[in-house]
């Protein structure tokens, strides 16, 4: 009997508290951090620009590739069902560009919300340089004298 009164007070607590939820840490929402490459200057031609998105609190990481003209992409994460503050970062393509900002670098995920959270990666690169020699300046053409007065003649054709 006393195992009878056990079983049934196991049987109540578990209609009371409900069975564990599977994916407790997941919602129906998307949430889309957008993130704009910004390239100051000229990117030499194949320059990759790797930007990760992570630390989103259990997400993997997403990377986004932009190439020398930059763009913008989107990094989409379940947010969740509390908040959660994702990190942006970027390891320089090296040579001569350079990280200037990231806009924010932190972005907080709002729990159960479908957002879009933009991002602003500016990279700064070298001026185009023309490897051409500059042309020597050629002198200025003289100015043709003015045109006289003509005088006309008139044509009989009889």
């Amino acid at each position: 009997m006393y195992k009878s009164f056990i079983a049934a007070g196991l049987v109540i607590a578990m209609f009371a508290f409900g069975p564990a939820p599977s994916g407790a840490d997941s919602t129906d929402e998307l949430a889309t951090i957008q993130v704009t490459k910004v390239v100051e200057g000229v990117a030499p031609p194949g320059t990759e620009f790797v930007v990760t998105v992570g630390d989103c609190r259990n997400r993997e990481d997403q990377e986004l590739t932009f190439g020398p003209t930059g763009g913008t992409q989107d990094a989409i994460f379940d947010p969740g069902v509390s908040d959660r503050d994702c990190t942006i970062s970027e390891v320089p393509p090296g040579g001569e560009c350079t990280l200037v900002s990231i806009e924010p670098p932190t972005v907080t995920l709002v729990a159960d919300t479908t957002a879009v959270y933009p991002v602003t990666v500016t990279n700064s690169c070298p001026a185009a340089v023309d490897d051409a020699e500059p042309a020597a300046a050629e002198p200025a053409a003289a100015e043709p004298a003015a045109a006289g007065p003509v005088t006309a003649q008139p044509v009989f054709t009889g």
